[in-house]
């Protein structure tokens, strides 16, 4: 089989200063490497000069390496111009393009890649169809979720270079057959979307009793507590206000239920305030984001993932805490139905239906057996359709049909 050399452009990579950030796609990449392909990455930083250093996230921005080694791969991060605040999300297509030209031309003399392969519509979407037009490589685009969902009807230069993207990329690719659906409804696509999930690293996230041990009496938590786990960005649009109010309410009955809450954001500092007006310091952990490296333990020392999330593509953590044999409680968003079957591996709920979260929680505390039977359940599903290897062939087999 022919080895191919594959330049990969995506803001969302994981970085020293934020490893969790993107790490999919680098677990994608890994895997894409182990299987012979060499790879390079390209991944835009926002320049950060000293003067306007004003939060942690730029701060993390102004301490990226021009260029690191992870895992094998290596990844640079050239400089371009973006301004705080979503109005900016369209400009910076073209200020990525400015700022990250010389180092792509460069990696094209020196790499000889056969394909460009970009992560998002906007703004890497963009920025790799201004490239293919000047480098005559083969584009491919990853639709992640929120690029066509959510950034596309902010304003009207974004929409119009999603169209842009969707129309004349060489192939797209969705992580789910959701977001297949809402890219078709913005534009027509040159080809058909190819619909290829994300995968999980079965081996890494597996069911862990020892793991379940440990974890549980580092968080002072009882062996026979029933533990519920939420991961992800601490936002409104996670559901999160939802989950919290229904912890707090079930808790009040239930004095052998706790919550970790895994994750950073906005949201943060009104969680720990009504986990402090509800007293229930020890029983809601919230323990802050985690090396992804940490989350299979956390999640085999849990009992069941809750994401009550109001938009997705589909996300990775219901992959892998079901790889994991957890039941999942969440939102029949996105692509969350094409994993989550209702009433098999866990339960699905419509977005912002607080009273219908509180009842599925209720429903399996109550219910070991249920429990078990869904874990199960869920970790055969994960096996059979969402492995990280089965994913990265069908990748391969779309770089094979464009490289002559």
């Amino acid at each position: 089989m022919k080895k191919i050399r594959i330049l990969v452009l995506s803001h969302m990579y994981p970085k020293i200063t934020d490893p969790v950030n993107g790490v999919f796609i680098h677990e994608q990449i890994k895997t894409l490497s182990k299987m012979g392909h060499q790879i390079k990455v390209i991944s835009p930083i926002p320049l950060t000069p000293r003067i306007l250093q004003t939060n942690p996230r730029r701060r993390a921005y102004r301490q990226t390496p021009l260029f690191d080694l992870l895992d094998g791969i290596p990844v640079y991060y050239p400089r371009y111009l973006r301004l705080p605040g979503q109005w900016f999300h369209g400009p910076s297509c073209y200020t990525m393009y400015l700022g990250i030209y010389n180092a792509v031309k460069k990696m094209i003399r020196d790499f000889k890649p056969n394909i460009l392969h970009t992560h998002t519509a906007t703004p890497d979407g963009y920025v790799g169809l201004i490239l293919r037009n000047n480098i005559h490589l083969p584009f491919i685009c990853s639709l992640r979720g929120s690029d066509i969902n959510i950034y596309p009807y902010q304003d009207l230069l974004t929409l119009r270079l999603t169209k842009k993207v969707i129309s004349y990329a060489n192939q797209l690719i969705t992580v789910s057959n959701a977001l297949k659906i809402e890219a078709e409804k913005i534009a027509i696509p040159k080809r058909e979307i190819q619909v290829i999930y994300n995968g999980c690293n079965i081996k890494k996230f597996t069911l862990n009793i020892e793991s379940r041990i440990t974890i549980r009496k580092q968080l002072n938590i009882p062996a026979d507590h029933i533990i519920l786990i939420f991961i992800g960005h601490l936002i409104i649009e996670k559901g999160i206000r939802e989950l919290i109010e229904s912890f707090i309410a079930l808790s009040l009955k239930n004095q052998n239920l706790h919550l970790i809450i895994i994750g950073d954001g906005p949201e943060k500092y009104f969680l720990a305030q009504r986990i402090f007006q509800a007293k229930l310091q020890k029983k809601c952990h919230l323990i802050g984001q985690q090396l992804h490296d940490k989350i299979p333990d956390l999640l085999n020392a849990s009992d069941i993932l809750i994401l009550p999330t109001y938009n997705e593509g589909l996300p990775n953590v219901i992959m892998e805490a079901m790889a994991c044999s957890l039941p999942v409680i969440t939102t029949r968003v996105g692509g969350i139905p094409e994993i989550v079957k209702n009433g098999k591996t866990g339960i699905l709920i419509n977005k912002k239906d607080a009273l219908s979260l509180r009842g599925s929680i209720l429903k399996l505390i109550q219910n070991k057996q249920e429990r078990v039977k869904m874990g199960v359940n869920g970790r055969k599903i994960i096996e059979q359709k969402f492995t990280q290897e089965q994913g990265a062939k069908r990748i391969e087999e779309i770089y094979e049909k464009f490289i002559k």
